[in-house]
């Protein structure tokens, strides 16, 4: 799905909508963000930090693990493995897609809904 060298960040994460948002920001060597987005999270275990990062499909086990813990929501999602340095922490949401951008350090990717 996603691979990544460089090092990421848990960046925001908006309750309202379950939008989840890891960025590896832009700097000196990196002229642009790249941003790993999820939508409608029902569930997270993941670290604030991440050394590379690579986004694939959970395996079985895992989202057995995982539908252990959300059992009434687990058909309204997809299991993400985020593999990092020999870890790996899972995500469930319905949505995954990553982003590659130039906004400023203090500017989210993620959606805003107005009502």
């Amino acid at each position: 799905m996603m691979k990544s060298t460089r090092v990421f960040q848990t960046w925001e994460f908006r309750v309202s909508h379950g939008q989840l948002l890891i960025r590896s920001p832009k700097g000196k060597s990196d002229p642009t963000n790249q941003d790993v987005i999820f939508h409608g999270v029902e569930f997270m275990e993941i670290p604030r930090y991440f050394s590379g990062l690579e986004v694939a499909d959970a395996t079985e086990e895992e989202t057995r693990k995982v539908a252990m813990k959300i059992p009434d929501r687990i058909k309204k999602v997809k299991v993400f493995v985020l593999i990092s340095a020999n870890q790996r922490s899972l995500v469930a949401a319905a949505a995954f897609k990553q982003s590659e951008n130039e906004l400023d350090i203090f500017v989210t990717s993620l959606e805003t809904f107005k009502a």
